[in-house]
């Protein structure tokens, strides 16, 4: 391109790059005028792509035909057309017309958490669509002129629960999503699939998904399944995985295309015909080019669209990761550590749109602009220009040319400092702008904030009564980002107790280390018993090694208030006090504590020569400080404290463990890996009998799912045998114990197929 006065020229070897050219200039006018420049160009990579999924929301011709415009503004060149999973059939098929007539259709809209947003209203009827084929043959036609190739996806032949709830003979078994390809006829009925599909589309390639196919669950328990293992001289499900994806490979190699698949096809070692897409973040994207694949890189933690960067917000998308712009705009699909001719085999790129948790057109563009501007320039500039610095400053001049394409692009929401606030007379709920420009407003009533409500300012919002605070960020070109709160409670100080015969000090007992379980000290006799002046290391136990000391003690508290502790320890320790855990090495905690004296008690595990063990406080305005002979003390007729251990059976999804439940943090719970069966439970172990009035348990989300939908809440008062106090109700459950309890048991008694949040464990 070379722009001088009164002349604009585009030079290109190609349509395709006169196109590109044209879309480069459109970003350079301003007004009725164009910069003189001159600029040399061409795309790193061939392959620069977007996906979207029409299976979980259906998004009709005239928004698919919108999202090729804006793909073309930006240079991409593949649109990857998610057309099935379990939650939805969305392309005609003449020879299996049920496909549309029943699986393009669902009970209802969709997620509860969609509608609890507010993102859209579930109305109960039926809900879906499909793409007839003169409609993708004009879509098709729209893409090819904009230079955009459509990929297909099939996905099998997991995630197929629309098919087979449309043919229920190609399954496993009824409302399985898992096709059996032990049957013959399922293969057939695959082959004629993707028969169909390739003489549809014109792009030389064809995806067939592939991906999470639950291996040894159907297909083990298939008797189909199992011959056909037995007749491949295996009993490796990897086995029969390999030979489907080979399989279909072929036959579209017969029909002049080359299959794609997701990068799971690497754990059944297929071929290297298989083009490879690689979604997992553990090397698929080195592996696939290093085999020999053909590779498509994706990765879900710096290409997925459909993770939110507004946590806690109530704008679409999957909550938990955030793939942050930053992440994105460095993103780049080739390795250093491939050969040339593996570089060679890496094809390109692609963000991802996965539509779960992202229902309307609106919603698909916030959640996908302007993280595909980033990624846009990532997958076309050479690597040595890219400058995150200036590609920031770049993007907010270019707000101005979405807002003339009127993309509903992101603005990024407040972000609280704390996302919970607790406070006993008076707390500060405080934000940041993370845009360039624009101005918080916020409310404190419950209404939803618009640029009418109160203006933020520091150092924040100063509350003497709890409130959830809801605040946006509105731009100077009015747009508005989704809304942010944060819920501040006023608490009630846990009451100090009055001890007698008090002195400046710790009681403390050693107990040999056998393991790194702090719970053991609550099953051995100790070793040596003593008192101490302050938190410190015995004497007699310096540079010996492998022992846990437990120091039992008081908390003076002067005046009610919010406390904050922290522990520095050579090797770990957890800070107790009024037998709830606060603290523990490496982390702080906090707890609401009023006038008096408050149990305290300090684990502290040595391992190998420890010398340092030191505790720290500060007020809700002060200053950590060491906590020191005036501060606590021990009476000689005090008693061990009941100290709290958690177990259970169920497998925690990531950070969310089963010990978050012994916290102060009201933020944190535990979280099931998958669904649950009968007998699996989560147990509240006492060190001592610990007296109960009454025992509460809630379960699920804010919406109401993944509440514990069978079970009961049973107590132990010898820690061997258990008695029922309550059954869950609607996710609940509130028991009284007849005495002192040594454990508290949530047993699971129906199966359940959704994930088990346990929120809150009161007593």
């Amino acid at each position: 391109m070379k722009v001088s006065e009164g002349v604009i020229e585009l030079e290109a070897n190609s349509h395709a790059g006169i196109f590109y050219g044209v879309q480069s200039l459109l970003q350079l006018v301003d007004g009725d005028e164009v910069a003189a420049v001159e600029i040399v160009d061409a795309p790193r990579y061939g392959w620069r792509g977007l996906h979207l999924d029409v299976s979980r929301h259906f998004f009709d011709v005239v928004f698919i035909k919108r999202y090729l415009d804006l793909m073309a503004l930006y240079k991409y060149n593949v649109f990857h057309w998610h057309l099935s999973d379990d939650d939805g059939w969305r392309l005609e098929s003449k020879k299996f017309p049920k496909l549309t007539e029943v699986g393009a259709y669902r009970s209802r809209v969709g997620r509860a958490g969609n509608q609890a947003k507010g993102l859209n209203v579930d109305d109960g009827k039926p809900y879906g669509g499909f793409y007839t084929r003169e409609e993708v043959k004009e879509i098709i036609a729209y893409a090819k002129a904009r230079h955009i190739e459509i990929l297909p996806e099939i996905d099998v032949p997991g995630h197929s629960k629309a098919i087979v709830l449309s043919y229920p003979e190609y399954g496993t078994h009824p409302g399985s999503d898992v096709l059996n390809i032990g049957n013959p006829a399922t293969v057939k009925f695959l082959e004629e699939l993707f028969s169909e599909v390739a003489e549809l589309f014109p792009f030389s390639y064809v995806h067939i998904g592939c991906d999470e196919v639950g291996l040894g669950g159907a297909w083990m328990r298939n008797a189909d399944c199992q011959a056909k293992m037995k007749e491949l001289g295996t009993d490796d499900p990897h086995v029969l995985h390999k030979w489907l994806v080979e399989h279909l490979q072929k036959h579209l190699a017969g029909e002049k295309k080359e299959a794609v698949a997701w990068c799971e096809v690497l754990d059944a070692k297929v071929g290297k015909d298989t083009v490879v897409m690689a979604w997992r973040d553990n090397g698929g994207w080195i592996k696939a080019p290093k085999l020999g694949h053909k590779t498509v890189v994706t990765p879900s933690m710096q290409t997925y669209f459909n993770y939110q960067e507004d946590i806690g917000s109530n704008a679409p998308g999957h909550g938990g990761y955030r793939t942050v712009m930053e992440k994105v705009y460095k993103f780049d699909p080739i390795d250093e550590g491939l050969s040339d001719a593996e570089k060679a085999l890496v094809l390109g790129g692609q963000g991802c749109v996965w539509t779960e948790f992202i229902p309307l057109p609106q919603h698909v563009e916030y959640i996908t602009y302007p993280r595909a501007v980033a990624l846009s320039e990532a997958l076309w500039s050479p690597k040595q220009k890219k400058d995150w610095d200036k590609f920031q400053s770049r993007l907010d001049a270019h707000q101005g040319y979405m807002d003339k394409h009127a993309i509903q692009y992101r603005v990024a929401a407040p972000l609280p400092v704390r996302k919970a606030v607790s406070f006993v007379e008076t707390g500060l709920v405080q934000f940041t702008n993370p845009n360039s420009s624009g101005t918080i407003y916020y409310t404190t009533d419950g209404s939803e904030p618009s640029a009418a409500s109160n203006t933020y300012r520091e150092p924040g919002i100063k509350l003497s009564e709890s409130a959830e605070v809801k605040a946006i960020v509105v731009l100077d070109n009015a747009r508005e980002s989704y809304r942010t709160s944060v819920v501040a409670e006023k608490q009630e100080a846990k009451k100090g107790q009055r001890v007698t015969g008090a002195k400046p000090g710790l009681a403390y007992r050693v107990f040999e280390k056998s393991g790194n379980d702090f719970g053991e000290v609550f099953k051995q006799e100790p070793v040596k018993r003593g008192h101490l002046k302050g938190l410190t290391i015995p004497e007699e136990m310096k540079g010996k090694d492998h022992f846990i000391v437990a120091y039992d003690g008081y908390l003076k508290v002067l005046q009610d208030g919010s406390y904050h502790f922290r522990l520095h320890a050579d090797d770990a320790a957890v800070l107790y006090l009024n037998g709830r855990k606060v603290a523990e090495q490496g982390s702080v905690g906090g707890a609401f504590l009023g006038r008096g004296y408050h149990p305290l008690t300090v684990l502290f595990r040595e391992d190998a020569g420890a010398e340092r063990l030191r505790l720290e406080m500060r007020s809700e305005v002060g200053d950590y400080v060491p906590v020191g002979k005036d501060d606590i003390y021990f009476s000689r007729s005090m008693q061990p404290q009941a100290l709290l251990s958690v177990e259970t059976d169920m497998k925690a999804a990531g950070k969310h463990v089963a010990g978050n439940l012994l916290d102060s943090d009201a933020e944190s719970y535990f979280h099931s890996q998958g669904g649950v069966k009968p007998g699996q439970h989560l147990t509240v172990w006492a060190s001592e009998p610990k007296v109960i009035k009454e025992v509460e348990v809630l379960t699920g989300r804010a919406n109401g799912s993944d509440i514990l939908e069978g079970g009961i809440l049973e107590v132990s008062y010898d820690g061997e045998k258990f008695e029922k106090v309550s059954d869950f109700t609607g996710g609940v459950a509130k028991g009284r114990p007849k005495k002192a309890v040594r454990a508290v048991r949530i047993k699971v008694i129906r199966p359940q197929g959704s994930w088990l949040m346990v929120r809150e464990l009161n007593f």
